[in-house]
């Protein structure tokens, strides 16, 4: 992937992993991410963080969270 589609990537995972987990936390996010193996130590994708924003979003996969 480019830069900036890394960029928009890691953006979509972090919020994506924010509403699955109901958090508003960003850092907790990252945390979530790089123990699932979704990004390494500096918050980067891994590739299977890569593999999982595309199969995912190609999918448009929405998370519905009862309030």
């Amino acid at each position: 992937m480019g830069t900036m589609t890394d960029f928009w990537a890691r953006e979509w995972l972090l919020e994506d992993i924010a509403l699955r987990h109901a958090i508003n936390d960003f850092d907790t996010a990252i945390q979530i991410g790089q123990k699932a193996g979704l990004l390494n130590d500096d918050a980067y994708l891994t590739d299977v963080g890569r593999r999982y924003v595309k199969d995912n979003r190609a999918n448009e996969v929405v998370v519905a969270l009862e309030q």
